[in-house]
Parts: structure tokens; C-alpha cells; sequence
């Protein structure tokens, strides 16, 4: 099912298919209409990992969102099977634009925020990685963690200290499928989610 329009006491809003609480918003409000979507979504992640149904999110055209876990900046914990590294660095501590290998990017702005949702969806609805998305997961996502310029202040570090983006720890259960990651010689861990596409110059 997905993020859908509702209306409650006269006011618009969004909830997550027939059964979801409506999230209303002051109609013009363009800040109260994105936070109320956000809730939507949060709860359509809340609600599709408890029923096993896939998170969709499709009022506008839609793609799925790769994370790239580079082999560079990963490391690993062979007594544990963790891997750990960056799932998605969108700006660099230098403040830099990273262009990814689809040669698409994530702004600093409203783009960053969506990410950042999107990261969070994830976690509550699926948390679980496969290879390829084909078959049965074969990890799980043991830490994550979205870094902000604020997040890292509150860190008591300085707002460039760390890269901002999505940053991943995962957890291989099984020997052969955990050597299989770190023979790879770019592994890539996608999570799938929604983003919405718009072409730059």
C-alpha cells in the first residue's frame, strides 16, 4: 500500500494506505505538508515490517535509491563478520559534493533531508540486506547512523568533523557469505527505498 492523501477535521494530510493515522498539516503550509508526510512514512517503514509488505512511497515518478559501500573507506571484523563503512557519503567534510557512480547526488538542502529519511525508513521497515536484491537477506544491518552538521556537533565535534551521510555497520551470520563480501571488489550494499529525481545542468 502506499503514502497516501487523507483529510481530517477539515484539514489535508497524509497516512500510509486505508488503515493509517492521518497526519494533517495547515493547508499552505509547505513545511507542515513535508512533515506530515514524513510521519506517513515513517509509519508506512513501522507498519511494513510488521506485516512483511513492501514500503511504497508513489506520488511522484520514483527510483531506488543505490548506497554504495566503498571499499576504500570500509573495515572489517573477522572474528564478528561485520563489515563497516560508508553507505551513502553525500558531502564530505570538506563540504565537497559527492557525485556518485550513477553520476546522480543528494544536496545539502531538502535532498540531504529525504536521505536522511529515507535511512531511517529503511531501518524500521527492513534492515536487512541481500545480494543484489534477489533472494533471501543475507545480513543485517547491526548499526546505521545518519551524520548532520548538527548530529555532529552534538557529538561535541566540529560540524565538518565526519563526512554527512549514511553510515553503515553489517552483520553477515553466515562464514561463506561474509567471505563472499569481502571478496567482492566493490561491494555494494543497496537499500531500497524511493527518491525523487530532478536534472541538473
Amino acid at each position: 500500500m502506499p503514502v497516501m492523501v487523507c483529510k481530517e477535521n477539515g484539514k489535508p494530510g497524509f497516512k500510509y494506505g486505508n488503515s493509517g493515522k492521518c497526519y494533517t498539516y495547515e493547508p499552505g503550509s509547505e513545511s507542515g505538508r513535508n512533515n506530515a508526510k514524513r510521519k506517513a512514512i515513517m509509519q508506512g517503514a513501522a507498519i511494513s515490517n510488521s506485516t512483511g509488505e513492501k514500503l511504497v512511497v508513489k506520488d511522484k515518478p520514483t527510483q531506488t535509491l543505490t548506497f554504495k559501500l566503498s571499499k576504500e573507506k570500509s573495515t572489517y571484523n573477522d572474528e564478528q563478520h561485520l563489515v563497516f563503512g560508508w553507505g551513502y557519503e553525500a558531502i564530505k567534510k570538506t563540504g565537497e559534493q559527492v557525485i556518485d557512480h550513477s553520476k546522480q547526488f543528494v544536496d545539502e538542502g531538502d535532498s540531504l533531508k529525504e536521505l536522511e529519511l529515507a535511512t531511517y525508513a529503511f531501518n524500521i521497515g527492513s534492515g536487512k540486506i541481500g545480494f543484489g536484491h534477489v533472494g533471501k537477506a543475507k545480513g543485517y544491518v547491526a548499526e546505521c547512523m545518519f551524520f548532520t552538521k548538527e548530529k555532529n556537533v552534538a557529538l561535541g565535534l566540529a560540524e565538518d568533523a565526519i563526512p554527512q551521510g549514511t553510515w553503515l555497520g553489517v552483520w553477515f551470520p553466515d562464514e561463506k557469505d561474509y567471505q563472499t563480501v569481502k571478496k567482492m571488489k566493490a561491494p555494494m550494499f543497496s537499500l531500497e527505498g524511493y527518491g525523487f529525481l530532478e536534472e541538473v545542468d
